[in-house]
């Protein structure tokens, strides 16, 4: 993990490890301080790529009160 600023506004990187599932990741999530946060999805962590998945992890960025993103190589996602 480590931290960008972009203009004035943080943004907390966060690399995920091929063996996360979408409880680690809500885990790792609780841990951020700043405003926006992008997970960067690992090359076979096709798992999270569920559409469930993705909709728990926005509704637990919203709950914590941080902008998500997401960087995939997946094309559905």
């Amino acid at each position: 993990m480590f931290d960008v600023i972009m203009g004035a506004m943080k943004t907390q990187v966060m690399q995920l490890d091929p063996q996360d599932d979408i409880v680690s990741v809500r885990d790792k999530m609780k841990w951020t301080k700043a405003p926006r946060l992008l997970l960067v999805f690992p090359p076979k962590g096709a798992h999270l790529a569920r559409t469930l998945d993705l909709l728990l992890l926005r509704r637990h960025a919203s709950t914590l009160g941080v902008r998500l993103g997401l960087v995939t190589s997946l094309p559905g996602v």
